[in-house]
């Protein structure tokens, strides 16, 4: 059993074959996370935006992993609803990351479901709330900004309930850039 020396910074341990472990560069990753206790209200088409990412690739093959968790309740148990994600490059145009151009008649087209921790008759005191995991290859060097946009027929009020002042929550998001 041999003792490895403390790594210089930006490496990752590996296993090779033949079973020796050595220590090899990460490969650019870098990460940004941000946590929400800020509340609101939104609707159909709102974007979360204090959940909003913005994350620079450094390189033009990066993956960009985007990683969210928020919580909160939804005004009727969270029915017809779905969760998107829009990226926006260096402030620019936008692009909705799932497509939808065949949605109709209602239809909803998203990432994630939102959870509902109780029936359609109590919605005052219950939380819900959703998780998504995407991940993206925007193609460029310049910033992109990723923002969770809200498909439903409800409201949602993010980090609390509607009805009491009982819960109150944190909601998180993060954004890796796997450089490629």
């Amino acid at each position: 059993l041999q003792r490895l020396a403390k790594p210089a910074s930006n490496k990752i341990l590996q296993n090779t074959s033949g079973g020796v472990l050595s220590w090899v560069d990460d490969g650019g990753a870098s990460i940004v996370s941000v946590q929400s206790a800020t509340t609101g209200d939104y609707g159909n088409g709102a974007t979360l935006d204090p959940l909003a990412i913005t994350i620079t690739p450094k390189s033009t093959s990066s993956k960009i992993l985007f990683m969210a968790s928020a919580h909160g309740e939804f005004s009727a148990g969270g029915w017809d609803t779905c969760i998107e994600l829009r990226r926006a490059i260096s402030g620019g145009a936008t692009t909705d990351l799932i497509d939808s151009a065949g949605a109709s008649g209602g239809q909803r087209y998203g990432f994630s479901a939102p959870y509902a921790s109780y029936g359609q008759g109590d919605n005052d005191s219950t939380p819900d709330g959703f998780n998504i995991m995407v991940v993206d290859t925007p193609n460029t060097t310049s910033a992109c900004e990723y923002k969770m946009v809200f498909q439903s027929t409800e409201s949602f009020k993010l980090n609390r309930v509607i009805g009491s002042s009982h819960e109150r929550f944190a909601s998180t998001a993060v954004a890796i850039d796997f450089g490629g």
